[in-house]
């Protein structure tokens, strides 16, 4: 029997998809329609698309999965009433969204303070929570962690919610849900954005609503330090939204190529189990000359491989004051998918001390003696 996939267009297309595919049919994500399926045996999406009863009624579909760590965009319980398997790709841009995130602390000037024994809240610790936890750790920094959904080791464990709103830098990564007793939706409501000062950073590279809209104009009236690669009424930003943060990025914290082909071949072996082959990830990165003295070393390393203010001058650039769905979407579709830092090469003349030697092996940088 032959497959016939119907993918987002920005999903990207691996040997092992070929391989499983009989045909594909890519689409711009946000205007997959019911008629779009006609001859679909399967669905691959990412969190544009809502995946539901009127979308797949009346279809083929018998397969869904979506290349995203988070699902709330499938209605789940509507695939399992009616036999369609589904899968998604949690943890997969696990390692691309840590890396963002150093780098946003890079580009903010606040690195530096994490590493020398600095305290990093971090809201959530699933995947990226907890390898961002171990990364801030080998660092030299001091992860303060609040999820109360799993058990996180005392050494990290805050000891409440507004204990981990008075760090100096937060980080939000928790899944997006509505589940009681402790639902994230709104998660940052107005009271916890009063407790924030303009001495603090936010970093939000999880999901937009778990911030209110409400909230974050009070941190942007208060002058508290905003990063934001998500937001609140994604993909709409409004201009005093845009106007009002450090650094805006249009979520693209988790779009490397390396994620990007992680995430499809995991749906491929959710979706198709055993029926195809492995298939080699990428190609090593050409290693490139670093300076690894000074103070600043790391930062420069950091942001020398990936600047997060490129994406900001990109976003801020398509606002006509506002940030429409439009453009919100073409930046992410059009996006040149960056490299990961892990897994590359890079060549210096002479051999570091053993302090950075530790640091390079926790950001998993291969490092080349030479000229």
């Amino acid at each position: 029997m032959g497959f016939h996939v119907v993918a987002d267009e920005a999903i990207q297309i691996t040997p092992a998809l070929r391989q499983a595919a009989d045909s594909l049919t890519l689409l711009p994500g946000a205007s997959i329609r019911s008629s779009d399926l006609s001859y679909a045996d399967v669905l691959l999406v990412r969190s544009v698309t809502t995946v539901d009863q009127g979308l797949l009624d009346g279809t083929p579909v018998s397969r869904v999965g979506t290349a995203t760590a988070g699902f709330d965009h499938l209605d789940t319980d509507y695939l399992d009433r009616n036999s369609i398997t589904w899968a998604c790709a949690p943890g997969e841009n696990a390692r691309a969204v840590v890396e963002y995130v150093l780098c946003v602390l890079a580009r903010m000037n606040t690195l530096r303070r994490i590493t020398s024994a600095g305290v990093m809240g971090i809201l959530g610790y699933g995947y990226v929570g907890r390898l961002l936890s171990e990364v801030i750790e080998a660092l030299g920094g001091r992860p303060l962690v609040w999820d109360p959904w799993v058990d996180v080791p005392e050494r990290r464990r805050a000891a409440s919610l507004n204990a981990l709103f008075d760090s100096p830098v937060i980080s939000l990564h928790a899944s997006l849900h509505s589940n009681n007793p402790w639902p994230s939706a709104g998660l940052v409501n107005q009271e916890l954005a009063q407790r924030l000062s303009s001495e603090q950073l936010l970093i939000n590279a999880a999901r937009g609503p778990l911030i209110g809209a409400d909230a974050l104009q009070i941190m942007i009236e208060s002058d508290v330090r905003l990063a934001l690669d998500t937001w609140p009424e994604e993909p709409q930003i409004s201009a005093e939204q845009l106007l009002g943060v450090d650094l805006a990025t249009p979520h693209i914290a988790g779009y490397t190529l390396e994620a990007k082909k992680r995430a499809t071949d995991r749906l491929v072996n959710a979706l198709w189990p055993g029926d195809v082959e492995s298939t080699e990830l990428s190609e090593e990165i050409v290693g490139c000359h670093v300076d690894l003295s000074g103070e600043d070393w790391l930062e420069r390393l950091l942001l020398s491989h990936y600047n997060p203010a490129d994406d900001d001058t990109a976003l801020r650039a398509s606002g006509m004051p506002d940030v429409c769905p439009q453009d919100f979407e073409r930046l992410r579709t059009s996006y040149a998918l960056r490299r990961e830092l892990w897994g590359s090469t890079k060549v210096t003349e002479d051999e570091p001390d053993i302090a950075v030697r530790k640091i390079l092996d926790a950001l998993g940088v291969l490092l080349r003696i030479g000229r």
